[in-house]
């Protein structure tokens, strides 16, 4: 399943609650085949103006080295910070938008599996690891 031998798996929190979640964290050199299993990223207590601009770098970023379109004004989601598509008509997307006092980072498959989809994902979750440390929890799809 991993690419990697050395991967460790760690259970994350999901949505705050009590219920844990078998995940193998960003930077630790795992890779995923097709679809992403993670849906969200959460930046807990993220909501102030410091830390949305970094998320906001980070997802910037994203879109240089994938060459993902910016669809912030189109995104149709409130509170965005940054949304990236990786076409105008959709393809796979990752939106950044304030929940509460958290940052949710949504990832977006799209209709048809993308070959560049896990790579953003993964490049994505390492960057917040990197940036926010503890303060990340990851959200698998069900």
């Amino acid at each position: 399943m991993f690419a990697s031998d050395d991967a460790t798996g760690v259970p994350i929190p999901i949505n705050q609650g009590a219920t844990s979640c078998f995940a193998v964290l960003a930077g630790s050199s795992f890779a995923f085949p097709g679809p992403s299993p993670i849906s969200h990223a959460y930046v807990l207590g993220a909501a102030n103006e410091e830390d949305r601009a970094r998320v906001a770098q980070i997802l910037t970023g994203t879109a240089e080295r994938f060459t993902l379109l910016d669809t912030y004004l189109t995104s149709g989601i409130p509170y965005t910070i940054r949304c990236f598509s990786e076409s105008a008509r959709g393809g796979c997307a990752v939106c950044a938008r304030v929940v509460a006092t958290d940052v949710m980072v949504d990832f977006f498959a799209g209709r048809e599996s993308s070959p560049r989809f896990p790579a953003v994902v993964q490049h994505i979750c390492r960057e917040l690891r990197r940036a926010f440390g503890g303060r990340i929890q990851l959200q698998m799809q069900s």
